[in-house]
């Protein structure tokens, strides 16, 4: 885990290299997001280093780490963009957790870079939680909402592409709804 946690963290530095040598801007945006999911997977072994387990995690703690992670690098610590945890402790399989923790990655990227125009302040807020066996996972923010005409069930960005393989592979129902702000629920 160890090996693998530094590895992963080795990676994730070598695309920030060559983030800061990228000229085009669009580049720089693909480099940033393949960061971002290397550094949530590499939280994940952290987590299982620290809590010396092999097999199975806190769900929770994992999502807080990702989500922190999110907000720091893409809002720094500004107060226009309010970030929201209520994330439960669940304890899990780690084979379930990494879906989960790519899901959360691409829904709160999305909602810190997409949801809010330039200047505005607005809330995201990512949610976990267990009833009866079940879990729900959910992300929104209060933002612009989805623009007209986009259908998140059809879109060809990997982001949303990911997270419908990953809902579909954990059995996940995935719902969305928009308006103002956008809310995913898994």
């Amino acid at each position: 885990q160890h090996r693998i946690k530094n590895s992963l963290a080795l990676i994730a530095g070598m695309i920030g290299l060559e983030m800061d040598r990228a000229a085009a801007p669009g580049t720089r945006g693909i480099l940033g997001n393949l960061k971002d999911r290397i550094l949530s997977l590499s939280s994940l072994y952290e987590i299982l280093l620290r809590s010396g387990a092999a097999d199975e995690i806190d769900l929770g703690e994992y999502l807080r780490s990702i989500v922190s992670a999110l907000a720091e690098t893409y809002a720094g610590g500004s107060s226009r963009v309010r970030v929201e945890q209520e994330i439960e402790g669940i304890p899990i399989d780690v084979k379930r957790a990494v879906p989960l923790g790519l899901i959360v990655n691409e829904l709160t990227t999305n909602a810190l870079k997409y949801a809010f125009h330039p200047g505005e302040r607005g809330t995201i807020r990512v949610a976990l939680s267990s009833s009866g066996g079940s879990i729900e996972l959910s992300v929104s923010d209060d933002g612009a909402g989805l623009p007209g005409g986009f259908d998140p069930g059809a879109s060809g960005g990997l982001g949303l592409s990911i997270v419908r393989m990953m809902a579909s592979q954990q059995g996940c129902e995935l719902s969305v709804s928009g308006g103002v702000g956008t809310t995913y629920v898994l």
